[in-house]
This record gives C-alpha cells, sequence and structure tokens, in this order.
C-alpha cells in the first residue's frame, strides 16, 4: 500500500462505506476504523422498511449485506473494535489503544449519536432505555412514556403496543415531527397517547423509580406524570469528539477554503 494513497476512514457506518467504496474507486486506500464489533452503524438500529433511500428500496439489512459484499469485492481494508484516541492532525498521526495509524488523508465518518438526557443514568438499563429492540420482553404489560416526537419515538410505540400495558408519546412540540404515516397509524392504536408540549424537567425516585416530572412546553405548568419504564428518543447529536478545534482547522485548511 503506497503511503502517499493511504485514507484513513473514521466511521464504518453508510457514510464510512461510502467514502471507501469512492476511494478505491478513485485508486486510493481507504482503511476504515470502527470502533463497533461490526460495521453498519445505525444500520442495525433501522427495522422498518427504507421508504426514501434514493435508488434502493428494502430492509436496512438487505441495504448493509450490498455494501459489505461491495467491500468484500474491492477488498476494503477494515478494523473492529479500534477506538481512534486522538489525532495529530500536523503531522497526519492517528493513534489507537493498539497502534499508531499515518495517512495521506482523513475522513471523518463518525456520524451521530442518541442523545442522552443525563438526568436518566442512573435509572439506563432498568427504568430507562434508548430503545424498546431488546428489552421487549422487560416492557411487556408495563405503562411505557417515551420522550421525544419524531420518527423513533412513534417507531418505538408501535412495536411496544402490542405487549405493553400502555404507550405514552412526550413531545415539547405542539405536533410530531415523525413522518405523517407514523402518526396516522398511531393515533389508531387505543394504547398509545400523545402528550404534546410537555418537557421532561427530571425523574422522580421516591424512594424508588415513580415516573416524570413534567412542565408545560408555553405555560410552564407542571404535573407528575406516573410510569413505569422510560425509552429516550431525543434525535441524535453529532460525534464531534476528535475534530478539532477551529483555531487548527484554519491552519491546516490550505489558503482559499
Amino acid at each position: 500500500m503506497s503511503s502517499s494513497k493511504k485514507i484513513l476512514i473514521i466511521g464504518g457506518g453508510i457514510a464510512g462505506l461510502s467514502a471507501a467504496l469512492w476511494c478505491r474507486r478513485l485508486g486510493l486506500s481507504p482503511l476504515i476504523i470502527e470502533q463497533a464489533p461490526q460495521l453498519g452503524g445505525q444500520l442495525h438500529q433501522i427495522y422498518l422498511p427504507l421508504v426514501d433511500y434514493p435508488g434502493f428500496k428494502g430492509t436496512a439489512s438487505e441495504l448493509l449485506q450490498a455494501l459489505l459484499s461491495q467491500m468484500s469485492e474491492q477488498e476494503i481494508d477494515y478494523q473492529l473494535e479500534q477506538k481512534i484516541e486522538r489525532i495529530d492532525y500536523k503531522n497526519n498521526v492517528a493513534f489507537t489503544e493498539k497502534e499508531t495509524l499515518t495517512y495521506s488523508a482523513l475522513i471523518m465518518a463518525t456520524g451521530n449519536r442518541k442523545r442522552e438526557l443525563p438526568q436518566f443514568k442512573p435509572f439506563l438499563g432498568s427504568h430507562v432505555h434508548m430503545t424498546a429492540t431488546g428489552v421487549m420482553e422487560q416492557l411487556k404489560d408495563q405503562h411505557v412514556a417515551i420522550i421525544g416526537g419524531g420518527d423513533g419515538a412513534f417507531e418505538n410505540a408501535l412495536l411496544l403496543a402490542p405487549s405493553a400495558r400502555k404507550v405514552s408519546i412526550l413531545m415539547r412540540s405542539e405536533q410530531p415531527r415523525a413522518r405523517q404515516h407514523f402518526v396516522e397509524q398511531a393515533q389508531q392504536v387505543k394504547n398509545i397517547n400523545l402528550h404534546c408540549q410537555q418537557q421532561v424537567q427530571f425523574f422522580r425516585d421516591e424512594p424508588e423509580f415513580m415516573g416524570l416530572q413534567l412542565a408545560h412546553s408555553v405555560t410552564g405548568e407542571q404535573q407528575k406524570f406516573a410510569c413505569e419504564q422510560v425509552i429516550i428518543k431525543c434525535g441524535y447529536t453529532p460525534a464531534q469528539e476528535l475534530l478539532p478545534d477551529p483555531l487548527l482547522l484554519a491552519l491546516l485548511l490550505p489558503k482559499g477554503c
């Protein structure tokens, strides 16, 4: 592999895989570094059919298999369960726990991560979850509150409705942000309830988990909201810990960029 053409790609999600395939097509030598035990990123978290992905119709799993097949055909190198600890941008060197990687160019495809609510951290895994997938049995016959009004919140509500006693979707906005067909499906399910303009203040532990304290996002009126389980679906936040600070970035970029 020519070091002058070595492209280091941090992130093995769909963006990282796409970048690697494009680099190979340009005659470069891409190497993907992924800290998860498998490639694919958020494709592993999508369980409904992909209805609006350009040029593709099918499931996330099928799309991932197609990408992995292309990766194999192009003999693209990747390393799993490797976390980049820091990057020396001036000298084009990235450091993992196990090795030092030099590169000619760097592609940051770290994507984003689920937005967490720090106040719920003590209850993660017991009463609070980031998704219903994998804990369906634990949520069976429970009153589950889902925080969020986007696609993820409504998808989880529809997934839980057949087995949960009650599902409450709590959203800050006046209207759901989810796709219309998700909202229409949820409105037709008897044990799914929508609570608009409600903002979570904190959890209630008196002395054990009792539910949530809510405040109306307009009037500020507060209320106690009893529930047994909580799912956080508040969108995503960029994974930008490895990005250089603006001053360093300005020094690194060619003039005129």
